[in-house]
């Protein structure tokens, strides 16, 4: 997507066309999808897999906390009107159990929980199919226009 077509569009839209293209560099990366999305709330799936391994044979940190860290940034995105965007400030995330191979399915689900003008804040949890949870945290980020 190009920026201009980016500008135009408000923060649910442009997650409405990733979620259809699926196209997004790290997406393919992580093989994580948009599941759902509405205003101030964003999920994300994802199958953990062997690639996604650390040298201890269980899945990388940093798999969880890129999950976590894109559903908070997505919530807080869908809030967002047309010509803003947003970097991340700051991310923590609470690992509660490790995540396998064999775990399955994950779901990542994120909550906005102030949008301002210059600062957005959200939290996130990360579970399994049957409601297992395996993290949660917060994030900020910095809102900026799309230039």
């Amino acid at each position: 997507m190009h920026e201009k077509e980016i500008m135009g569009l408000s923060g649910l839209d442009f997650f409405k066309r990733v979620r259809d293209s699926n196209s997004a560099g790290m997406s393919e990366l992580m093989d994580m999808k948009v599941a759902d999305l509405e205003e101030g709330y964003a999920s994300l799936e994802a199958m953990p897999s062997a690639k996604h391994f650390n040298p201890l044979g269980i899945i990388h940190g940093g798999f969880t906390l890129t999950l976590l860290d894109s559903v908070m940034g997505a919530a807080i995105m869908t809030s967002l009107g047309p010509g803003k965007a947003f970097n991340t400030l700051e991310t923590k995330v609470n690992f509660v159990r490790p995540l396998s191979a064999d775990t399955g399915l994950v779901r990542a689900e994120g909550r906005a929980i102030y949008v301002g003008s210059r600062v957005g804040t959200a939290e996130g949890k990360l579970f399994d199919e049957t409601g297992k949870l395996y993290a949660h945290g917060t994030s900020t980020v910095l809102i900026v226009d799309v230039v």
